[in-house]
């Protein structure tokens, strides 16, 4: 019976390790989607890729202390346990790469942020501080535990639609001079559909980490495809968007300066929603209701008119367009953000509103191709004067990244908190 337990435990010892070996070797690689394969099973591929690429600190330990045992318990004398040991040494050497490139990240990324004025000022938020380079998210990644102070409310209606409810994160701490807070409006990603993710588990460390900060943070669900398809998704994010400026002073929030942020399919969303929501004055002059846009590698062109996908993106775009785009272009041009870069009219009759921007794209994405957001950038700063739109790519990072908590995601944390509060001090200072 010992006997068969110590096989069992060799056994799933180099399932494990071998496991690690394949997520520090896909996380250390740029993307081979264009394989046969990785078509086929490109979601195991983005997984165990981000698993190696962001978790490479807590697998570097869990190698550590898998070969710990085996060396305890003279596993090593069998051939299984040296094999692991091998697959072990391995993938601590890709683990470790990936951890460097992590630092190197880290220092492009608060680099970066000194694009942006930081300094004090008199507001109710106080302004970043750089993280340190190890923190104790990196091995305890449940985010609501590293906030004790942070309040969630769930499940809050903001429309008539069954779907059409978000949560509200902050901190309840005493405010004198009843100061309001800036808004941090976020839209989760998921593929635009009911496979993909909800408001309640995507991006927690982003949404806690701005509501410490003294944002009032509010999350939304939608409705998604295959139950409804487009302008649905678009619309519900408008809704939201009003409702926020009724209703954000209910939560100290300062309903004149919203900050939309959203990460894939939500990065689509929020750059739309930001590019097209606008009340119109008596003199035609068109006032955007959103003040900024952090857009974390989202789609800009529904009609792909480049080519830049390879995972099939026309199929999951057909199953939430009620029509094709040979049926009807107009509703794929309209889904577009990088439609609506214009000063006048185009020949779809689209017109947006230009507000600042900060993208951000892994050049490892294996979904949504980096091409995306490097034409929506060049497009922006052709087409708007001065232009207010800051494009970061980051080596090494892949799709979903910011999902857990790394030393690359703590150092992009940073770079938004960075960004929104710079945009809320120049507001403030109008």
């Amino acid at each position: 019976m010992i006997e068969v337990v110590k096989d069992i435990s060799l056994f799933l010892a180099l399932f494990i390790s071998s496991l690690i070996l394949v997520a520090s070797y896909l996380g250390r690689r740029k993307t081979h989607i264009a394989w046969p394969f990785f078509i086929k099973h490109w979601i195991l591929y983005m997984v165990l890729g981000l698993i190696g690429s962001e978790l490479c600190i807590p697998l570097l330990l869990f190698n550590l202390i898998i070969n710990a045992a085996l060396w305890f318990l003279g596993g090593y004398s069998y051939l299984t346990g040296q094999i692991t040991l091998v697959f072990s040494i391995l993938s601590s050497v890709g683990l470790i790469a990936s951890i460097v490139q992590s630092l190197s990240n880290r220092t492009l990324v608060l680099d970066f942020a000194k694009n942006f004025d930081t300094k004090p000022f008199d507001s109710p938020i106080v302004p970043p501080v750089a993280p340190a380079i190890l923190s104790s998210k990196l091995i305890k990644l449940d985010a609501p535990s590293h906030y004790p102070k942070v309040t969630l409310k769930k499940d809050i209606r903001y429309g008539p639609v069954k779907e059409q409810l978000l949560d509200v994160l902050y901190i309840e701490e005493s405010n004198p001079k009843n100061q309001k807070r800036p808004v941090f409006l976020f839209v989760h990603g998921g593929a635009w559909s009911h496979f993909g993710n909800t408001k309640e588990n995507t991006s927690a460390p982003l949404l806690y980490h701005m509501a410490s900060k003294g944002w009032i943070v509010f999350t939304i669900e939608y409705r998604m495809a295959p139950y409804h398809q487009m302008p649905a998704h678009i619309d519900d994010v408008r809704t939201s968007i009003d409702w926020v400026k009724e209703n954000a002073n209910k939560y100290q929030g300062d309903s004149s300066f919203i900050t939309i942020c959203g990460n894939s399919a939500g990065g689509h969303l929020s750059s739309l929603a930001a590019l097209t929501s606008f009340e119109t004055g008596k003199n035609g002059a068109r006032t955007a209701k959103v003040n900024c846009c952090v857009d974390l590698y989202g789609v800009h062109d529904f009609v792909d008119r480049h080519n830049h996908w390879v995972i099939g993106f026309r199929k999951i775009r057909d199953t939430i367009m009620a029509k094709s785009y040979e049926q009807s272009p107009d509703i794929y041009h309209a889904a577009s953000p990088i439609d609506f870069l214009q000063q006048e009219q185009n020949e779809h009759k689209l017109l947006g509103v230009h507000v600042p921007f900060l993208v951000i794209h892994g050049d490892y994405d294996e979904v949504v191709p980096l091409e995306e957001s490097i034409y929506f950038a060049e497009q922006y700063k052709k087409v708007v004067k001065g232009h207010k739109l800051f494009f970061l790519e980051l080596p090494g990072a892949h799709h979903a990244f910011d999902l857990m908590y790394s030393i690359r995601t703590l150092a992009v944390l940073y770079l938004i908190e960075s960004y929104c509060y710079s945009q809320y001090k120049a507001f403030v200072k109008k």
